[in-house]
């Protein structure tokens, strides 16, 4: 709660952004009808075992200012990092403080508020917000190439669209119950966990799409289909879209529509991807005359590149 020309700003850093909390004082600056406002307390609380850092400031601003603008300085030190403030402003008059959650990114380096708005104003930026999580959910697919591989390997796993349509649904019922876990935490094992699992899901997934073109394979009645397998790692996968949530520095902050915006965005992101790979996959069959010899060559390179990866990310881990 603030007072008077009071403004306090939280923002929660993964552990691996550490080195933009170097100068906490410099990650946010603040102006107040165009006068800087003075900040009086910078405090740094480690998570150690939220793997976070939180940061906590606080700026005296004029009183009476009706227009308060928030400039990302962090923006900086990484031009493409993406982040989620929870800010305090003074409310109009004697009105009582307004808290809002405020996405900061490259083209979005300033946020103006101004302390007298109505609710449609209030409204209209929370809207605005929201589209951001949901843009930056499905960039978060559409950019991880680890995501991508894991979706191009359960299309190939599908044979048929009713496959696909149960592999997908496993997949984004798995991922949306652990993102909601680990975002509320209840539950958040650590990323030196995670980032191999997802490589190693990829490997997994792929090398039973090649094991499946073998003329004559037995395949137990249990295995024939892909979603259990699509589900396990779904639950994998929904912790890892859960640490893109602590790089935004969404974790440990209000919660609610925000998530609900990210997690969409991820499944928009999903269907642009699964909209892609599979024509892709038809052509190339009716290509190579017989779809088998796709999933083969593709499914090899999926499990060679997911191996690769796991024992990479695991190299790395057990350095940290």
């Amino acid at each position: 709660m603030v007072a008077g020309g009071v403004v306090e700003a939280r923002l929660v850093f993964a552990e691996r952004d550490r080195a933009l909390v170097v100068t906490p004082g410099d990650l946010i600056f603040v102006d107040a009808d165009d006068s800087p406002c003075r900040k009086t307390d910078e405090q740094v609380t480690p998570r150690a075992q939220e793997d976070a850092v939180e940061v906590d400031l606080r700026f005296v601003c004029p009183a009476g200012a009706e227009v308060i603008v928030l400039q990302a300085g962090f923006l900086a030190q990484d031009g493409t990092h993406r982040h989620l403030a929870h800010v305090t402003v003074p409310g109009a008059g004697a009105g009582a403080p307004r808290e809002l959650d405020v996405v900061l990114a490259a083209g979005h380096e300033r946020f103006q508020v101004t302390t007298g708005a109505d609710d449609t104003e209030e409204a209209s930026s929370g809207f605005a917000r929201f589209f951001d999580l949901l843009r930056t959910g499905a960039v978060h697919v559409l950019a991880g190439p680890d995501h991508l591989a894991f979706l191009l390997a359960l299309a190939l796993e599908s044979a048929s669209f009713l496959e696909l349509v149960q592999v997908a649904t496993a997949f984004t019922i798995a991922h949306s119950v652990t993102l909601a876990l680990a975002a509320t935490g209840i539950a958040r094992p650590p990323s030196s966990w995670i980032e191999p699992l997802v490589a190693l899901s990829i490997a997994a997934v792929a090398l039973r799409s090649v094991l499946a073109t073998r003329r004559g394979a037995p395949v137990p009645a249990r295995f024939r289909s892909g979603w259990p397998l699509a589900f396990l790692f779904g639950l994998v996968h929904g912790f890892a879209f859960a640490g893109a949530l602590r790089t935004l520095g969404l974790h440990g902050l209000p919660l609610g529509r925000n998530v609900v915006g990210f997690n969409l965005g991820v499944e928009g992101g999903q269907l642009v991807a699964l909209a892609i790979f599979v024509p892709v996959l038809a052509g190339l069959a009716r290509l190579a005359g017989e779809r088998r010899r796709v999933v083969r060559a593709i499914g090899t390179l999926l499990t060679v590149l997911g191996v690769v990866w796991f024992l990479a990310r695991l190299v790395a881990c057990t350095r940290r």
